[in-house]
């Protein structure tokens, strides 16, 4: 018996001596990265996804082929992407993080393409990317954010027909670390916050495993040259839910809000995003099924006291009531607007403390000009299916964006009518196709 083992042992020892002789074959088989090709169709803006003016007249607007800026109300339109089309494309559509603080200041951050991890080389990962600009899209700083590369392997990174002799005694299926870019807020040209988390998936045997790593928020005060590591939260157990896994909102250099455990819950920042405290939110007049069925949206404020945070719960006839949570003590204490009656709800808009407004479905505008202590129902006809977004500089001058399907498909994200701008100069009860050029 003992003689039998020891032959096995240098059997065994052989096939290693083999297979490190295959090793240099082995590598020439491993897949190469592969991109998800751009799309066509020579649009100059392809589909809109959201648009921002200001009363200066200036404005911004995201689509899916880039951003555009505009110093006169929309008339004319100047592409000012700051990166090309080979930079991030995955099947040609824009995938970025923007917050336009005013006619001149935006932030920019686009995810990493996820890097396929190859054994025995010394690869780098691609970053997350920031990018700022103070002169209405005339030039840009960019920025790597540290450690946010995403990365996935399998049983095949390993050094190519080894892994085929060694597959019954490895772990089969693939590997993934996600890195997310989760929430951006900015407060002029020189700070900005991001919130980032990460979670690792192992998917292969049947099942798949999920495991969240952290949530982090990354700061920067110098226009996004570099990037801090303020804040960094690890679950305690695998059951805990993180902080920070959805939007981010400074008001000022001190005071910061972002998402909480729950869509009833807060994490607030008193010290510039370094330490967060969670806060619950009132939910009195609300059944346990509306709690269950809640969204919480992103926080507006219109000074550094007076803010408003969008709700809406989804009602068994598939529709959605809305309400608002509104603060006028800097986000120490939060008060429940009116409760909407269920409706359509796909775009909302926050001028000002006083005037708010809710487009629902199509048909529809519901306003308030008491900061939503009561509200008005204006029928309207805007010629679309669906608004998915709004911007007002005033009570009556805004636009929108208008579709007539909820979901656009394949290359027509890059047709410039898939997503068209609208605008109003009656406080929304009439709505016509905006005339502009794009240069």
């Amino acid at each position: 018996m003992m003689k039998k083992q020891g032959s096995s042992k240098i059997g065994v020892l052989v096939l290693i001596v083999c297979l490190v002789a295959l090793l240099v074959i082995g590598w020439s088989l491993l897949p190469k990265n592969t991109l998800l090709r751009g799309l066509t169709g020579g649009g100059k803006t392809g589909a809109w996804l959201s648009v921002r003016l200001f009363p200066d007249r200036h404005g911004w607007a995201l689509t899916v082929l880039g951003v555009f800026h505009t110093e006169d109300a929309g008339q004319h339109w100047h592409n000012v992407t700051p990166w090309t089309a080979a930079d991030f494309q995955f099947g040609g559509r824009v995938d970025a993080l923007s917050t336009f603080v005013n006619g001149d200041d935006a932030w920019l951050v686009r995810p990493a393409r996820s890097t396929y991890v190859k054994f025995g080389q010394n690869q780098k990962p691609e970053q997350a990317r920031s990018f700022r600009t103070t002169d209405a899209g005339k030039t840009w700083q960019r920025a790597e954010i540290p450690d946010t590369a995403s990365t996935y392997r399998d049983t095949m990174s390993g050094p190519g027909l080894v892994t085929g002799i060694l597959k019954p005694f490895v772990p089969q299926g693939e590997y993934r670390d996600q890195v997310s870019i989760n929430g951006i807020s900015a407060i002029n040209g020189r700070n900005a916050w991001v919130t980032v988390s990460k979670s690792s998936t192992h998917t292969g045997g049947g099942h798949e495993d999920i495991v969240f790593e952290y949530s982090r928020v990354w700061h920067s005060n110098d226009g996004g040259k570099t990037w801090k590591l303020l804040a960094e939260q690890k679950p305690a157990g695998a059951s805990d839910r993180p902080l920070g896994l959805g939007w981010i909102y400074f008001m000022d250099a001190a005071t910061g809000l972002m998402t909480g455990t729950t869509p009833f819950s807060l994490a607030v920042s008193r010290d510039s995003g370094a330490h967060w405290v969670a806060q619950d939110l009132p939910t009195q007049n609300l059944t346990p099924l509306d709690r269950q069925r809640a969204t919480q949206g992103q926080a507006t404020f219109f000074d550094a006291h007076n803010g408003v945070i969008p709700m809406q719960i989804y009602t068994s006839e598939h529709s959605y009531k809305v309400f608002q949570y509104v603060t006028h003590d800097r986000a120490k204490t939060w008060q429940m607007s009116t409760i909407q009656e269920p409706g359509d709800y796909h775009a909302a808009y926050y001028l000002d403390a006083q005037h708010w407004m809710l487009m629902q479905g199509n048909t529809a505008l519901v306003k308030t000009v008491d900061g939503g202590a009561t509200w008005n129902t204006t029928s309207i006809q805007t010629g679309f299916a669906y608004i998915s977004d709004m911007t007002f500089v005033s009570s009556k001058e805004g636009w929108a964006l208008g579709r007539n399907v909820a979901y656009l498909q394949g290359n027509q994200y890059s047709q410039d009518t898939a997503i068209t701008l609208l605008k109003t100069t009656n406080s929304g009860q009439t709505w016509t196709q905006a005339s502009y050029t794009v240069e």
